[in-house]
């Protein structure tokens, strides 16, 4: 899979800020073209990679979606004229061999929000943004044109760039502003002009009692021309792909505009859309109310399924953009390199309490647990005695946590049960008493363990590159985010392992680590009110599964999900739990689950593993938690106050903790 990594082209230094972090540019929109080239890598499929899912030769419209960070915008720049062209010199027979052009621009740079409002009605700014999008398209063409006249093939002579010059003016009604020379420069400064024109009118709109605009053509009739005219006089037999990026940006009302482009282009020109998912507003069109349909008027592929579909060839993906960045400074970097630099948290959880088994905290709230209940000091310290391991707080923690459970089940917590847990765990010549205990470590140990680190003071580790391609889900950015911070980390704590090769320390990988989940908590949710409300539910949620995973007795083992069947929830909870999913804070199970009890179909949501260090959660996914409707409209409301929430929560956990009964409103919760 070598192949898969770019290697840097000879003489090429990447600039110093990267020298330092090659992983401090996670945008794709920072890089130059020659970056994205340098940083870009294919995924590894036996089907062909991105290639066999997005195709710019297609006739077939494509949208690509998915969350922020996916990959979007440096897939689709890969696939531009630049990207193509680059380091070319016969450019007209690159492009002549790829079959396209690739004309791409971000929809950010339209401003599109200036198209509103200032006295003027909606269809009035509908009609000069179409003309707008028309004109600015038109010059993204001529401008890739002119870098192909201008290269060393000479391809069209001044003649035929007059001829188009003249035939491009007479598809817009009264021509455009006259020109001051002749050939693609000429038109380019020509549509320049006209842009400028509407620029002022648009930006001046507010101080004007009338828009003094002159729209020239119908929607969509000058574009689609200029494309029939490049493909007839000019590049015969290619197809003109507009690459249009960040279409989030755009309005629904603006977005229909680009669907009715989509629905009514010509054969020779085609169009790849990319849009984060929750900036997919609408699939209707300007043409008589139709709405255009997936695989009817356009495809439609979601980067995040791709990549979940195959696991194995996204790991393959990731190690490889990982290697390819870290080739910027150790040129020799390989797989193995990176388990070197970011080794995996190995530390003896025996090390982690230097108190005296008594006294380890663990032992001493199940003796103020045991004291509401069992009178006598003799019998709580025979209790202690069969559970404590001196030598080993993980065991340990482990005893007193199966003593728990038979506990919460209804069974007195007496010395006789503590020794029958001492037993259970002593067997050893007893088969399936070894294999049950055997599986009963292995599943609660990750927890057991979580709780030691916080008993001790010590924050829980998150170290090693396999757990960092865990928390970044399907989103490469995410992971690119994780190692910027770690290595910012270890730069701080004076590690300086890009220079020394030295491995990455644990605490720095997870101080990075936490930085990111910080940051994609920020990142994520949106400003308005919706986006603030669902910030606020998150942090209820991550809050509540903690308090879940460190109490006595967890609900589930390394749970981080829950399930519903969202009956009862209300309109409000509703909205926010579906604005969490639309921005990745949530991310939604495919296929739920079936409940045994009742038959309903349960949908199943995980926390996303990149939030999981901030609340102390394990970010792989095992368990997954029954939540009633009571305590989801606690959390996702927002009419539910701080107060109210809280008060549930108690109540909820409560059950969790020894003597694990519910309190009432108004008592005391005695060992939460």
């Amino acid at each position: 899979m070598g192949t898969n990594i770019p290697a840097l082209p000879k003489g090429v230094l990447m600039p110093d800020y990267r020298q330092d972090n090659p992983f401090e540019v996670t945008k794709a929109v920072d890089f130059t073209d020659r970056e994205i080239r340098t940083t870009f890598v294919d995924l590894p499929t036996a089907e062909g990679g991105f290639g066999s899912i997005v195709d710019p030769r297609s006739p077939m419209p494509h949208f690509i979606t998915g969350g922020k960070g996916g990959g979007r915008t440096h897939l689709m720049r890969h696939l531009s004229y630049a990207l193509q062209t680059l380091d070319i010199s016969a450019k007209v027979a690159k492009v002549r061999g790829d079959g396209y052009i690739g004309v791409y621009f971000r929809c950010s740079g339209l401003n599109a929000s200036r198209f509103s409002g200032k006295r003027q009605s909606s269809t009035v700014w509908s009609s000069i943004f179409a003309y707008y999008m028309d004109l600015w398209l038109l010059r993204l063409i001529v401008e890739d044109l002119i870098d192909l006249a201008e290269s060393s093939e000479d391809p069209w002579t001044a003649e035929t760039q007059r001829h188009f010059q003249q035939a491009v003016q007479e598809a817009f009604d009264g021509g455009l502003p006259p020109a001051t020379r002749e050939g693609l420069r000429g038109l380019v400064d020509q549509v320049s002009r006209e842009i400028r024109t509407l620029d002022r009118a648009v930006n001046n709109a507010a101080l004007r009692p009338s828009l003094d605009i002159d729209i020239k053509a119908a929607p969509g009739a000058a574009l689609f021309e200029i494309v029939r005219l490049v493909v007839r006089d000019l590049l015969p037999g290619i197809r003109i792909t507009f690459l249009i990026d960040e279409l989030e940006n755009l309005r629904a009302d603006q977005q229909r505009y680009v669907n009715t482009l989509v629905r009514e282009k010509v054969e020779d020109c085609t169009f790849i859309i990319g849009s984060r998912a929750e900036g997919l507003r609408t699939f209707e069109t300007l043409s008589a109310g139709e709405v255009n349909k997936a695989g009817s008027e356009y495809d439609i592929t979601t980067l995040e399924d791709v990549y979940s579909s195959n696991r194995k060839a996204f790991r393959r993906f990731c190690t490889d953009v990982v290697v390819a960045r870290m080739r910027e400074v150790q040129p020799m970097a390989v797989e193995a390199s990176l388990k070197r630099l970011f080794p995996a948290n190995d530390a003896d959880p025996d090390a982690l309490t230097g108190a005296e088994s008594r006294l380890r905290p663990h032992l001493v709230n199940l003796r103020s647990s045991l004291k509401p209940v069992i009178r006598s000091d003799v019998r709580i310290d025979e209790i202690l005695d069969y559970l404590a391991v001196a030598e080993d707080p993980l065991e340990e923690k482990l005893r007193i946590l199966r003593f728990y459970q038979r506990w919460s089940s209804g069974t007195a917590p007496t010395p006789a049960v503590a020794r029958a847990v001492r037993d259970e765990f002593l067997e050893k010549d007893d088969l399936e008493s070894a294999r049950v205990i055997r599986d009963f470590w292995k599943g609660h140990r990750s927890d057991m363990l979580a709780q030691l680190y916080v008993e001790s003071g010590q924050k829980v580790p998150y170290a090693g590159f396999d757990q960092f391609l865990e928390m970044a889900g399907y989103l490469p950015r995410s992971l690119l985010v994780i190692l910027k911070s770690t290595i910012r980390w270890a730069q701080f704590l004076g590690e300086s392992p890009l220079m020394s090769g030295n491995p990455i320390s644990v605490r720095a990988q997870t101080e990075g680590v936490r930085d990111a989940a910080e940051w994609f908590l920020k990142d994520s949710a949106r400003s308005d009110t919706v986006g603030m409300a669902s910030a606020v539910a998150i942090r209820r949620l991550g809050g509540y599964l903690r308090r879940m995973r460190y109490s006595d007795k967890p609900v589930e083992v390394d749970c981080a999900a829950f399930s519903t069947d969202r009956r009862g929830l209300s309109v409000q909870a509703l909205d926010v739990l579906d604005d969490c999913v639309s921005t990745g804070l949530l991310l939604e199970i495919p296929r739920g689950q079936i409940d045994r009890n009742s038959g309903a179909f349960h949908h199943k949501y995980q926390l996303n593993p990149m939030l999981a260090p901030h609340f102390d959660l394990p970010t792989s996914r095992r368990g997954v938690a029954k939540i009633a409707a009571r305590e989801l409209n606690a959390i996702f409301d927002p009419d539910v106050d701080d107060e109210g929430f809280d008060r549930l929560i108690r109540e909820r956990i409560a059950t969790l903790n020894a003597p694990f009964v519910a309190t009432m409103e108004g008592q005391d919760v005695l060992f939460d």
